[in-house]
């Protein structure tokens, strides 16, 4: 992924991700921020009256994209747990099963497919989010504001998206999407399970929870009052 190299000056060298149209047009990316004007928000409240279009000033601890970690995580273990599926002629033969034996190993069977079902899931999960265009981020305010940061991986380093797992920033972007209390954001929209439902993305959360997988954020849906963003800058 490319780094933008802006002529910053001081006040913006712990800048973290640039928008690469804002580090192309900006030859003073400090001072264009200063000439915005944006529009402090750290609650729900401050919501009111903020309009897609509109330049925000937002401070919060980031999560990361809590979905990464766990799913490149079961990505890598799941398959060591269930192994690949042998061919069917390399099945031992055995004698005819009581019917007992035959319905455990059927369960057995059944289980190993569904635990098979499941890694094609969580393999398609995290290709779609690694390879699409942008990766959203989530930021919370110290007044349990959340902002979903949609930041482009042209403008991204691997170490901006590393530093991003953690820590509390300073974002200046304009707003792309104001969530009411009934509107949600699916941090699984940009795979082939968001076509499932929210109701399944859900499931596969809990499910890798209960496996005891650790998952920072233990409902991908982004439930309102929240904020989305297309951040010009991220800030330390």
């Amino acid at each position: 992924m490319a780094s933008p190299k802006p002529q910053t000056g001081g006040a913006i060298d712990h800048a973290v991700y640039v928008d690469r149209r804002v580090a192309e047009r900006a030859e003073d990316v400090a001072s264009w921020l200063a000439s915005l004007g944006a529009r402090p928000v750290a609650s729900a409240a401050d919501l009111d009256g903020v309009a897609v279009g509109d330049v925000v000033e937002i401070r919060g601890e980031s999560l990361g994209n809590p979905l990464f970690t766990a799913l490149d995580f079961v990505a890598t273990m799941l398959p060591l747990v269930v192994g690949p599926e042998p061919p069917v002629d390399a099945r031992p033969r055995r004698p005819a099963p009581t019917a007992a034996a035959a319905a455990a190993r059927a369960a057995a069977d059944d289980e190993a497919g569904t635990q098979r079902v499941l890694i094609g899931t969580v393999l398609a999960a995290r290709d779609g989010l690694r390879a699409n265009a942008v990766v959203d981020v989530l930021l919370r305010t110290e007044r349990g504001l959340t902002a979903v940061l949609v930041l482009d991986r042209t403008a991204l380093t691997s170490a901006g998206e590393e530093q991003l797992r953690d820590g509390t920033f300073r974002v200046v972007g304009k707003v792309t999407s104001v969530l009411g209390a009934d509107d949600h954001i699916n941090l699984f929209r940009r795979t082939p399970i968001a076509a499932t439902g929210v109701e399944a993305s859900r499931d596969m959360v809990s499910e890798l929870i209960e496996a005891g997988v650790e998952v920072e954020v233990s409902d991908p849906v982004v439930q309102g009052p929240a904020v989305q963003v297309l951040p010009f800058v991220v800030l330390v």
